[in-house]
């Protein structure tokens, strides 16, 4: 929704998930975690409806290096 308003910096925080792909979600609170591919889909899909300056992805990771290797590998097949 943000970045339908025009946001160009949005802080993703990723954590190792259950189905061996990283996870978003705010961590230490009661958030609802979300799956790394639709978020990932969600921002090629809305990142430049609203404005055509560059986004920034701000990427907090507490990954396992396995995790972080499947991370890279999707941001590199979405992004």
């Amino acid at each position: 929704r943000v970045l339908l308003q025009g946001c160009r910096c949005v802080e993703l925080d990723l954590h190792d998930g259950q189905d061996g792909m990283p996870e978003l979600k705010h961590g230490k609170t009661l958030t609802t975690r979300i799956k790394l591919e639709d978020t990932l889909k969600s921002i090629v899909k809305t990142a430049f409806a609203a404005s055509e300056w560059p986004l920034i992805l701000s990427l907090e990771v507490h990954c396992s290096p396995k995790q972080q290797a499947a991370l890279a590998r999707a941001l590199r097949a979405h992004l």
